[in-house]
């Protein structure tokens, strides 16, 4: 049986960054346009993920308050998803800057012998909780996910891969 793997992923400057956003014509309202970088970027992720794991794509997001409107911009622009990961969210705690807490509690309360990485813009009470080596960084200004980081990651647990994908 293959272990799992949690992918706790933020949306708002993680699937877009404002350099992105700025770059397109605006059409009012939220902003649900990914950048596609981003995308083939989370995309490559899971798919290499998900032939050694059981993968898990796990909201941590505000937008997991409507996890509809989630699989709606997923699916509008072209985030895979498909049987072989399962998605999920984590639950809305009372304190916005505890995402940490709460993502230490969708583990079961340890971190203890789980594969998991967190994708975010920000750092919330990571360091309190995780190792840097446990989280992809980017930016809301102007660095969204991208191939670079994913393969840099996928190196460091020891999946090769490129952004071929």
């Amino acid at each position: 049986m293959r272990d799992r793997f949690y992918i706790f992923l933020d949306i708002d400057g993680v699937m877009f960054d404002w350099r992105y956003i700025v770059s397109k014509p605006r059409k009012g309202g939220i902003i649900n346009d990914f950048n596609p970088e981003s995308v083939k970027a989370l995309n490559m992720l899971m798919d290499s993920l998900s032939k050694e794991y059981k993968t898990r794509l796990v909201i941590t997001s505000t937008w997991r308050r409507n996890m509809q409107d989630v699989f709606k911009a997923f699916r509008d622009n072209g985030v895979n998803m498909t049987r072989e990961v399962m998605i999920d969210s984590t639950r809305i705690g009372e304190d916005p800057r505890l995402r940490g807490e709460e993502i230490l509690s969708y583990l079961g309360g340890s971190k203890e012998g789980k594969n998991f990485v967190i994708i975010d813009d920000e750092s919330f009470d990571f360091d309190k909780h995780f190792e840097k080596s446990s989280i992809i960084k980017t930016s809301m200004a102007n660095n969204s996910l991208n191939c670079e980081m994913v393969s840099n990651y996928l190196n460091s647990i020891g999946l090769n891969n490129d952004c071929e994908m």
